[in-house]
């Protein structure tokens, strides 16, 4: 009898999680289906702020005119590092522009880069699912458990970023660009004029860091299959509530991405940007104005990615 893995990858005994697909398909494809509908799903809810977010961390006005951006700290260096942080945790502010993106440039720029989000996202978490259920089961150590979880989730995370990096900056590219800058193109378009101004290599801007990154998916799955157990403990293995799995999947993505929130802001910068930037020349940018530049956006990107994870994580748990 097949085992299954849980919504923190953790391989657990024959008859304790079962999903809606359990009796359809095995480990492998059920994994890979599941990423794929919950990547998918938590994607196209959040993208109108993923536009917000990726405007704001790429260093440029929310809108076409800065005075009707609601966000203005990360533009005005004279604002104090309490205020440029808290700035960008107001959810009005968030709302404010999701709102004016779509009364001056149409509500449909709220979903440009829509394309190739879902099939990135969709891609994305369903080859790191897909991947993370055999890496578990080769990198498994019973002494450590935490260290399985750990270097199981790295691995799949890198060798996925690997496949689907182009596909997220051309994301970027669409998202940053204003609707009256005479550029409309779609995924195909976008993704061929990045090749003949920047070559190959230009699909990739950001994969260094963005690898980088992929500790902070170690960690959050190595604390979310830690969570799991101390839930399971107390309320048995099947039963944890779903708001409970919904706020330990939170916990997990939050303490992970503030940890390495830096490195997505460089990374979203270096792919944004058509001229070649180091990691250096995106940091002497983001420390001016009290040093806190690093973390330009935060509150704004937590009002996106918690949700965000919360949601894609509960829908793969009742799925796989």
């Amino acid at each position: 009898m097949s085992q299954s893995v849980g919504a923190a990858g953790s391989r657990l005994p024959p008859g304790v999680h079962h999903g809606l697909l359990y009796p359809l398909l095995g480990d492998g494809p059920r994994a890979f289906i599941a990423g794929v509908i919950s990547g998918m799903c938590s994607c196209a809810v959040m993208k109108p702020l993923d536009v917000v977010c990726r405007r704001y961390q790429a260093g440029v006005s929310v809108t076409k005119d800065p005075s009707m951006s609601p966000y203005t700290a990360y533009m005005d260096e004279k604002t104090s590092t309490v205020q440029r942080i808290l700035e960008t945790f107001d959810p009005i502010r968030a709302a404010k522009g999701i709102v004016t993106i779509g009364r001056t440039e149409g509500v449909s720029k709220l979903y440009e880069g829509l394309q190739p989000a879902l099939i990135g996202s969709a891609s994305a978490w369903g080859l790191f699912h897909l991947i993370h259920n055999y890496s578990t089961s080769l990198l498994h150590f019973p002494v450590a458990p935490a260290l399985s979880s750990f270097l199981s989730s790295v691995s799949a995370a890198m060798l996925t970023n690997c496949i689907v990096a182009p596909l997220f900056v051309v994301k970027t590219r669409m998202e940053v660009r204003f609707k009256d800058s005479g550029v409309r193109e779609g995924l195909v378009t976008t993704g061929r004029q990045i090749v003949q101004t920047e070559g190959v290599k230009g699909l990739y801007k950001g994969l260094p860091v963005f690898l980088l990154g992929t500790l902070s998916v170690g960690i959050r799955y190595t604390l979310l299959s830690s969570f799991s157990s101390i839930l399971e403990a107390r309320h048995g293995s099947g039963t944890i509530p779903a708001g409970e799995k919904f706020a330990a999947s939170l916990a997990a993505k939050g303490i992970s991405s503030v940890a390495f929130y830096p490195l997505q802001v460089i990374r979203i910068m270096q792919r944004a940007s058509v001229q070649r930037l180091s990691i250096a020349d995106c940091k002497s940018t983001l420390t001016k104005g009290g040093g806190m530049g690093l973390f330009s956006g935060i509150g704004l990107t937590g009002l996106k990615i918690l949700p965000a994870a919360g949601i894609k994580d509960t829908i793969y748990g009742a799925l796989f």
